[in-house]
């Protein structure tokens, strides 16, 4: 019996072959999608208000290919149709359930979807999702790697947008072009608490969503930059105007933040 314990004991220090065949998948896939991405001009779309109105959908899609965050689409006149890769936080049931109900699984433009955060989902993502698109989950230490700088640099936790442009200026592309994300300055596309009532359909989330609809950044977003308020968002407005990096493209609202966020730092 002795020997026996040993021989347990001992094998236990080595991988198991699912792991090692998992560690090998999420290689490959991670390979893929750089090549993916590779020296291509990218354009990151968000759901700022601003966007409503300016009519930019087909300088848009001249793109190599297009970024969203979550289900951030208004008018396609405005926010354009086409999306390529999704980016998605996935740290509550109500967002898994979102990603379900927002259409992004039947859009067949899609290539890829990519979670900014939190890996609980993992394999509930995998189950639901079409062959036809692929799911590049990040290292879970290339996630902490971000979430560690912007806390050191400005302050503050990374939101998904934040997290989105660190992640893609990490992979080979040529260039990032960041429209539609000004920090919660100009509020969200048009009828936000109603995109927010129709994709988080759980009702044990439902409360969350009420109090989220209350007092959640993306609502209050406007008084507080008009207030000077030194707040998240402006220090993570302010941490993107440090990035040094020239294949980083900020549209002019998003540089009037920055500039706006300096100002309020002094």
């Amino acid at each position: 019996m002795r020997k026996i314990r040993d021989r347990r004991e001992n094998r236990a220090v080595y991988p198991r072959i699912e792991d090692l065949v998992e560690s090998k998948k999420r290689k490959d896939i991670a390979q893929e999608y750089f090549e993916y991405v590779r020296d291509k001009n990218i354009i990151l779309i968000g759901p700022a208000g601003y966007l409503q109105g300016q009519g930019r959908a087909k300088e848009f899609d001249s793109y190599d290919l297009i970024v969203r965050i979550k289900w951030g689409k208004g008018d396609g006149r405005d926010y354009g149709t086409r999306t390529d890769i999704s980016y998605w936080p996935l740290k509550r049931r109500a967002h898994l359930e979102a990603l379900c109900s927002s259409g992004i699984l039947k859009d067949y433009n899609i290539n890829w979807i990519v979670p900014t955060r939190y890996y609980k989902f993992l394999d509930a993502v995998r189950r639901i999702t079409p062959l036809r698109i692929k799911i590049y989950f990040p290292e879970q230490k290339s996630k902490s790697k971000y979430v560690k700088r912007v806390q050191e640099e400005a302050g503050s936790h990374p939101d998904a947008g934040v997290e989105t442009i660190l992640h893609l200026l990490d992979t080979p592309i040529k260039s990032l072009t960041v429209v539609g994300m000004d920090f919660y300055a100009s509020g969200y596309v048009a009828d936000y608490e109603g995109i927010l009532l129709k994709y988080f359909t759980s009702s044990s989330e439902k409360p969350d969503i009420l109090k989220l609809l209350k007092d959640c950044r993306e609502v209050r977003g406007q008084d507080e930059w008009a207030k000077g308020e030194k707040i998240d968002h402006k220090k993570l407005a302010l941490f993107i105007g440090t990035i040094d990096d020239p294949r980083l493209i900020l549209d002019e609202p998003i540089r009037e933040r920055i500039e706006q966020a300096k100002k309020n730092a002094i």
